[in-house]
């Protein structure tokens, strides 16, 4: 990394103390392991940690799920007028992301890959509230422009 001395664009803060200062942060990072050698054992990782990823989210936001549930859910075996929308979501989502990973091990730029599938990532997380008619379509018109509450607290098995 090259740290130059000499002003900031927008500001006139001089970045030499920052250079300065930044170095032993740099320094104590470790060096990047670089692109992963074997690609289908990674993606065989994320696959595996799905259940309890999914249940650790979820519980974060205040659901209380079983780990049939959201199995019911990835097969796609759960009756959406009884299921959690949300764990279907969460399954939808998911299934996305894995693809922008994929794309990301095949060297595509991640920024990139992020910014681009980031909104998809969203609306299929809420669709199934959204088919069910929980939530309106109207609410995910562009992204995130108010709070976006979905449910109550509940359990569901």
């Amino acid at each position: 990394m090259t740290l130059q001395r000499g002003k900031h664009r927008h500001t006139s803060i001089d970045q030499a103390p920052l250079a300065e200062n930044a170095r032993p942060v740099i320094e104590a990072f470790p060096h990047s392991p670089g692109l992963l050698r074997n690609k289908a054992a990674y993606m065989k990782g994320v696959e595996e940690a799905y259940v309890t990823d999914a249940w650790h989210s979820l519980s974060i936001a205040g659901y209380r799920v079983t780990a049939s549930l959201i199995e019911r859910a990835r097969r796609g075996s759960w009756n959406p007028e009884i299921t959690n929308k949300t764990a279907s979501g969460y399954w939808q989502a998911f299934q996305l992301v894995e693809q922008s990973i994929g794309k990301v091990l095949k060297g595509e730029n991640p920024g990139a890959v992020a910014e681009q599938h980031h909104r998809a990532w969203y609306r299929e997380m809420f669709a199934p509230s959204v088919t069910a008619g929980l939530l309106g379509a109207s609410t995910f018109a562009g992204y995130r422009s108010d709070q976006v509450f979905i449910r109550t607290r509940c359990t569901f098995r």
